[in-house]
């Protein structure tokens, strides 16, 4: 998979470490990501308010967003599809470790993860969906 990292915010990202999320995420699908691009943007809250109340209707800042581009996920599909994109808020990931005693790029890695998942065709809005998510996070997380 073609990735794009874009920053738009203050906060210093280690972008080896990013790019081995998604190396391991490639890795734990045992399919070819090789014709899909992933675009990743890095923001603040204020950023992410705003694409929030735009696109869900939430007058809060969330940690991420995903912005699926197929309308489900097809590996052996056309050459050079975009996956999609996936939004996170920087300043959220940081509380976030705080607040669950994680390190900041493990908060990092489990929101490119979630993001990607959701790209991927997971969801977590029922319960029994949201455990599936949990436990592919999890997987995911423990071979980073």
């Amino acid at each position: 998979m073609k990735f794009i990292i874009n920053n738009l915010q203050k906060i210093p990202l280690n972008e080896k470490f990013i790019i081995k999320v998604f190396d391991k995420i490639n890795k734990c699908f045992k399919i070819k990501f090789k014709n899909y691009e992933l675009v990743i943007t890095f923001v603040d809250d204020r950023y992410i308010r705003r694409l929030n109340r735009k696109f869900l209707a939430k007058n809060s800042p969330t940690d991420v967003m995903a912005f699926p581009m197929q309308e489900s996920f097809s590996p052996s599909g056309t050459r050079g599809m975009v996956l999609g994109d996936v939004v996170i808020s920087v300043q959220r990931a940081k509380i976030q470790a705080k607040r669950f005693k994680n390190s900041f790029n493990n908060e990092l890695a489990l929101l490119i993860i979630h993001g990607t998942l959701h790209l991927l065709g997971y969801d977590d809005i029922k319960a029994k969906d949201a455990l599936v998510m949990r436990k592919k996070e999890q997987d995911i997380l423990t071979k980073i």
